[in-house]
């Protein structure tokens, strides 16, 4: 937002951030450094980062690999080590809609009302889905149930 950037701007380029209620500046710290994240594909329009121009360095990171977030998985949570793999194969098909025409043909369909999908999403339904993992062995029907629940919920 443009009030943000309003603060943030002054305060990169003079180490002052300036607090208008108070009417006082607190000057930064020796050394001091900001770090932000910014989508790399966003469906809002308009680009902060231009208004920063040459205030920030910009540095592009690659999104994980299936076989890397299978990996994180099974690290974080263990439980979920034996299952990793669906969770992802799930995130990914909700993350990129697919559909198969006619002539065989794979389509990627958009949903322009639908946000984008993040590692932090797919993270996130892990974590609460470790709660049912005592159902995976017992009664795995309900531990799909409550996953797909949780899914419902995050995505």
């Amino acid at each position: 937002p443009t009030d943000v950037l309003s603060i943030l701007i002054p305060l990169l380029e003079t180490h002052e951030l300036f607090i208008p209620g108070r009417g006082e500046a607190i000057k930064a710290q020796p050394g001091f450094q900001m770090f932000a994240t910014q989508p790399t594909v966003s469906r809002s329009k308009g680009n902060n980062a231009s208004f920063l121009g040459n205030l920030w360095t910009q540095v592009h990171i690659d999104p994980l690999t299936s076989k890397e977030m299978i990996q994180v998985i099974q690290q974080s949570f263990p439980v979920l080590s034996t299952i990793a793999a669906k969770f992802v194969e799930t995130y990914d098909m909700l993350s990129n809609p697919k559909i198969t025409t006619k002539e065989g043909e794979e389509k990627s369909i958009g949903f322009s009302s639908m946000r984008v999908l993040t590692l932090r999403d797919l993270l996130k339904w892990c974590r609460r889905s470790t709660k049912y993992h005592s159902l995976l062995s017992d009664s795995p029907l309900a531990f799909s149930e409550h996953v797909f629940c949780e899914a419902m919920d995050i995505f």
